[in-house]
């Protein structure tokens, strides 16, 4: 997208790791997005979480093969034993599934990016974040505005040089909850949930 700046070696990084997955069918695909560090990794280049990120991202073709446009079974996943287990708290998972059907009753006029997270969370994949940020998105400068002050726009990019693997391919789930709870916070909102109980009291 035109709005997506990536640092040069972003490249190198999704080139090293398209070769290194490509025949595990559990990885989806590579953001060069990171917005949290975890202070517990130390070594590692690079981490798994189960959250698609498509601001600078790379991946195999059988990842976007599995891209669902009609989203379907979209309310029998919601009660799923995975999605009680995936999102941490039933207003993350509200919001999530509002995007989801959101997006399936605009006929992918909005929200694409959504459809293909429904589509990694569908097939319990995983998707590989680098430690540091390797993307800057110039968003009210470009296609795709957002609003300045989202904490998200024009953040710093970083060289990566040496790429470290980790040992084990499981999700981060601290990393997860602040990505929840960040979505939750800036697209959701409080405000959303203080209307629905006012018209519950109110009988609007």
């Amino acid at each position: 997208e035109d709005d997506c700046i990536p640092n040069t070696s972003f490249f190198k990084f999704a080139d090293v790791l398209l070769k290194k997955y490509f025949k595990n069918k559990k990885i989806m695909g590579i953001s060069g997005s990171s917005f949290y560090n975890d202070n517990e990794i130390k070594k590692d280049t690079y981490f798994f979480t189960r959250i698609a990120s498509t601001w600078g991202f790379a991946l195999w073709k059988r990842s976007w093969d599995s891209f669902d446009r009609n989203i379907t079974g979209v309310e029998r996943f919601y009660d799923s034993d995975y999605a009680k287990t995936l999102f941490n708290s039933t207003h993350i998972k509200d919001y999530w599934f509002d995007k989801f059907r959101f997006s399936k009753k605009n006929n992918l006029k909005f929200g694409w990016e959504y459809i293909f997270a429904y589509s990694v969370f569908k097939n319990k994949g995983l998707f590989i974040y680098p430690k540091k940020n390797l993307i800057s998105n110039i968003g009210h400068q470009g296609v795709h505005k957002i609003e300045k002050d989202s904490g998200l726009l024009f953040n710093k990019t970083h060289k990566i040089s040496k790429i470290n693997h980790p040992k084990l391919i499981e999700p981060n789930k601290k990393i997860e909850k602040l990505e929840f709870d960040h979505h939750l916070r800036m697209n959701y909102g409080y405000f959303k949930r203080f209307n629905k109980l006012l018209k519950k009291y109110l009988y609007l």
